[in-house]
């Protein structure tokens, strides 16, 4: 299965490899398991190379094979990068916490239960208690904000928008907003198997509910069904 090291560095070196990794799939059932996990880490088991620009913008576009979606959401990140004046992995919990919570040094949202999302009627004549600013995070604290910045469960074609937890801050920060649209584009569409997922349909030790999957190449569209 192996073959001789092959960089794919753009989406036209990705292309051109399709038709290659379709026939692999084709003739073999356990790589098309593979495939519909994660159809670059096949790739790169089958010989190709991607470094990390490569295997974020492809798995963006194997995702989103709208253009209008993909260019919709290149635009949001660029928007989000300028404002933070740095390029950082907006789906890396980390990264992004690590922008929001301490270099811009944006309050951390409250967590509430649901007894508490309930208000307490205010009393007549009495004002309502202005509730105290909350304080930036230290770097210290960096991880005890970081299931707030993981990238949002993806949902179901047509239902309503994921619950953010970072929705409170949209008027916190100018980034907050392209930010936010850019987190429910995002889970509109179902994820690609994580390594270590991958790593476990390859030993086995998953089974998904499918068990053939047959490829078809259309060069016209440059799209595999």
């Amino acid at each position: 299965m192996a073959r001789k090291r092959q960089a794919i560095n753009s989406m036209e070196d990705l292309m051109e490899a399709v038709p290659q990794i379709i026939d692999a799939v084709n003739a073999d059932p356990a790589l098309a398991l593979r495939f519909a996990a994660n159809p670059l880490y096949l790739a790169q088991e089958l010989g190709y190379t991607l470094n990390a620009n490569m295997m974020h913008f492809a798995a963006r576009r194997v995702r989103f094979p709208s253009a209008e979606t993909f260019e919709r959401l290149v635009k949001l990140e660029a928007q989000v990068w300028k404002i933070a004046d740095e390029r950082f992995d907006l789906d890396s919990d980390q990264e992004l916490a690590r922008v929001l919570f301490v270099k811009l040094e944006l309050p951390r949202p409250p967590i509430q239960s649901p007894a508490q999302e309930q208000k307490e009627p205010a009393r007549k004549g009495r004002k309502p208690k202005t509730p105290p600013k909350p304080e930036p995070i230290s770097p210290s604290e960096l991880k005890e904000v970081l299931p707030l910045a993981a990238p949002l469960e993806a949902r179901v074609i047509g239902h309503e928008p994921v619950p953010d937890p970072l929705e409170p801050l949209r008027d916190a920060h100018p980034i907050m907003p392209p930010l936010l649209e850019y987190r429910q584009l995002d889970a509109s569409a179902a994820r690609l198997a994580p390594r270590r997922v991958y790593d476990r349909i390859a030993r086995g030790d998953v089974k998904l509910p499918i068990t053939s999957l047959k490829l078809r190449y259309k060069p016209s569209s440059q799209q595999p069904q």
